[in-house]
């Protein structure tokens, strides 16, 4: 919630965040029904009958061009009031639209930014580079976000594999990557090419995938048969420094965003990996020889 007038480094800030995250998000904002059905699920609050905190959403949305356009056509504001403790709370069923009151601006604040992050963002709000960094601030404190991978990321990167590598090893997979794979070529041609993401939580990177969408040469002969042969994503080179849980499932929902076919491939020894694809609900579609040679289990998966 922005609580002071934006200095002009703040705004090269905002400007910045735009650019480094606006092509991984996409639409999200969920309906007024359902931020109004997660506040009440969530805080429990007194039903309100407020004229003047009604008047005050009323006019925020009919007076602000970007609100007033989110009503559709010929519909008015379905306006609900609560009260939780001394803080007035007041939110369009239709748009969305929250209002909040009270003396306390932290726990106003608190609310606030819990709201907007639950309600997400819309085509129109991702053009706008103060709600997409207000946005991405917030999910970074709550969650995770992933980016493209800059050159300047490889620092954090590599570090990263290392960590993988010795895990690999300590369960059972001593074999998958060798000899430093994957190497720092590897990794800035990835980076070059802009197929490399990394996964951040609280500004520091904890994961990092490559993503392609495209036919991948090592998968054109395989011994068993894939589901079909419709445009795919392969999944290549994930890892995660062990810091944070649900690194996959982060990856898995942001490659599904982008193509609603997946594939990937893994070592026999990877127990690890196998059990997470099968958690997940690929399927094990036979084995490929990878570019090294070896054999790998393919699986695939469709949305």
């Amino acid at each position: 919630m922005l609580t002071t007038k934006p200095t002009e480094k703040i705004i090269k800030e905002w400007q910045r965040i735009y650019n480094d995250y606006r092509e991984q998000l996409f639409a999200n904002r969920k309906t007024g029904e359902q931020v109004n059905n997660y506040f009440i699920e969530k805080y429990k609050p007194q039903k309100l009958s407020s004229d003047k905190l009604s008047n005050a959403v009323l006019y925020n949305i009919m007076e602000n061009v970007p609100n007033r356009e989110k009503l559709p056509l010929g519909a008015v504001p379905q306006i609900a009031t609560y009260k939780v403790g001394q803080i007035l709370v007041g939110i369009d069923l239709v748009t969305g639209f929250f209002h909040i009151e009270g003396e306390d601006i932290f726990l106003v604040s608190e609310i606030y930014d819990d709201l907007f992050l639950y309600r997400g963002l819309d085509e129109k709000d991702l053009a706008n580079y103060f709600l997409v960094a207000q946005y991405i601030q917030l999910k970074q404190n709550d969650s995770m976000v992933i980016r493209r991978s800059k050159t300047a990321d490889i620092n954090s990167i590599m570090p990263i594999y290392d960590y993988a590598r010795e895990q690999m090893a300590l369960n059972g997979n001593p074999t998958q990557w060798i000899d430093g794979y994957p190497t720092k070529e590897i990794i800035l041609n990835d980076i070059a090419t802009g197929n490399s993401y990394v996964i951040e939580s609280k500004w520091k990177v904890c994961g990092v995938f490559t993503f392609i969408i495209g036919t991948d040469p090592t998968y054109q002969k395989i011994d068993g048969k894939w589901l079909d042969d419709e445009p795919y994503g392969t999944i290549h080179r994930i890892a995660s420094d062990g810091t944070q849980k649900g690194i996959f499932i982060e990856c898995l929902n942001f490659c599904k965003s982008k193509i609603s076919d997946i594939r990937i491939d893994t070592h026999s020894d990877n127990k690890i990996m196998q059990h997470l694809l099968y958690k997940n609900g690929f399927t094990k579609c036979g084995t490929i020889i990878g570019r090294d040679g070896a054999k790998r289990i393919a699986y695939q998966k469709k949305f």
